[in-house]
């Protein structure tokens, strides 16, 4: 209660706000809202962090971090 999933471009190597995950009721459907603009991003992760999302991620609460 109280967190929210975040997702991040690596730009540069350093990471930009790319949007909230949200979740429906039941948990069964995720929705992203509106990604921000952010140029060329080397990779995306996704960080578990205080509901409505913060500025700078917290790593020791990231979940998965892919390479594009």
């Amino acid at each position: 209660k109280g967190k929210q999933y975040q997702l991040w471009a690596i730009v540069d190597g350093k990471p930009v706000d790319a949007g909230m995950i949200f979740t429906s009721k039941k948990g069964d459907k995720y929705r992203i809202q509106k990604m921000k603009t952010f140029g060329k991003a080397q990779a995306f992760a996704v960080t578990l962090e205080k509901e409505g999302g913060v500025e700078s991620p917290s790593m020791d609460q990231m979940y998965v971090m892919g390479k594009i």
